[in-house]
């Protein structure tokens, strides 16, 4: 059997298409998951502030 050289192109082509289409997937999900970390540190800071204001609060209270 002749080796068809255009077949390993195209087979090289598609094995190439697959792992940019699964790069870019990777790329998505880790997009998502850094939005959602820095909605949770946002929420972690904000809590943490207020926090902060109640042990200043009482602790001006406790002080009198």
């Amino acid at each position: 059997m002749i080796p068809n050289p255009n077949f390993d192109a195209t087979a090289k082509a598609d094995v190439l298409t697959q792992e940019l289409a699964d790069a870019r997937r990777r790329i998505r999900q880790t997009e998502i998951a850094l939005k959602r970390t820095e909605q949770m540190l946002a929420e972690n800071i904000a809590r943490s502030r207020r926090i902060r204001v109640a042990v200043d609060a009482a602790d001006s209270l406790v002080k009198g």
